[in-house]
């Protein structure tokens, strides 16, 4: 079987798992909402095995081009929210974990270009392949985070407006919220600290105008979230603003990956001349 036809069932669980989600929010059913669970995990097993099999066809990380990025992304956001379970217990709202899975995993089928060979740029540069891996890492972070905001923007209206609802009663509580979305902006930032750290050092010894664009792009995001992260330690940025922060700059990190984009270097290795791809 094709890794892509089990990453196509995985954006389909993913779907199931959000409208059964949505359906225990709409009805207050909980049996929906472990349903919608149960689904939401299943596609992010069904993701792993896939995405593990490109990597080990290709024997490298699978994020050499814009389709695979996009669903590591998707496959990031679901594992953060696992690691976020064990850990700490927080449970994020499974609507909109899966909603976004469902957002980065179904994107990334629009262009059948996007899954051609790798990009040029990766041919015989392991480094790139750990640079891109830990910016789509990092951004799987913030992408956390913003769904953390949501939640905390979610409960505090509930809270204020005095109609809890099954979603209230499903999210923990602010000051846990708070505190846990301070922790995914410090680990997020420190991953694309280091890819950016990688990405400059290789610029310095390759000297690629495109690679300097994108990582002028990159630093612009990197930036953003520093100057969130200082004004947090400093205390004069918490709660509502805090939460708005995270969603904006989360915005923001993903727009910059198109004109990011536009101006890499295209040009694909046919996928006959991969080592251990299809024939």
């Amino acid at each position: 079987m094709d890794p892509r036809h089990l990453l196509v069932v995985a954006c389909a669980l993913f779907a199931a798992g959000l409208a059964a989600s949505l359906t225990a929010l709409r009805r207050e059913r909980p049996l929906w909402a472990k349903l919608g669970a149960f689904l939401l995990w299943s596609g992010f097993g069904v993701q792993s095995v896939a995405l593990y099999w490109r990597g080990v066809d290709r024997s490298e990380l699978p994020v050499v081009n814009v389709f695979e990025m996009m669903q590591v992304l998707a496959w990031g956001v679901v594992a953060v929210d696992i690691l976020l379970r064990m850990s700490t217990r927080l449970r994020l709202p499974d609507a909109l974990v899966a909603g976004l899975a469902v957002v980065f995993s179904g994107v990334a089928f629009l262009r059948p270009s996007w899954d051609g060979g790798p990009s040029a740029a990766f041919a015989g540069n392991p480094w790139i392949g750990f640079h891109v891996g830990a910016i789509v890492l990092a951004f799987s972070f913030f992408a956390a985070l913003a769904v953390n905001s949501a939640a905390y923007l979610l409960q505090y209206r509930a809270i204020s407006g005095r109609h809890p609802g099954l979603m209230s009663r499903m999210l923990p509580p602010l000051r846990q919220l708070d505190r846990v979305g301070a922790q995914l902006l410090g680990v997020g930032l420190a991953l694309l600290t280091l890819a950016l750290a990688v990405g400059f050092a290789g610029l310095a010894h390759e000297g690629a105008e495109s690679s300097a664009f994108k990582l002028v792009v990159a630093a612009a995001v990197w930036a953003g979230y520093v100057a969130a992260f200082a004004l947090r330690r400093l205390d004069r940025l918490g709660g509502r603003g805090f939460a708005r922060a995270g969603l904006l700059l989360f915005l923001l990190a993903l727009f910059s990956l198109w004109p990011a984009n536009k101006r890499r270097d295209i040009t694909v290795v046919p996928a006959k001349s991969i080592s251990g791809g299809t024939r």
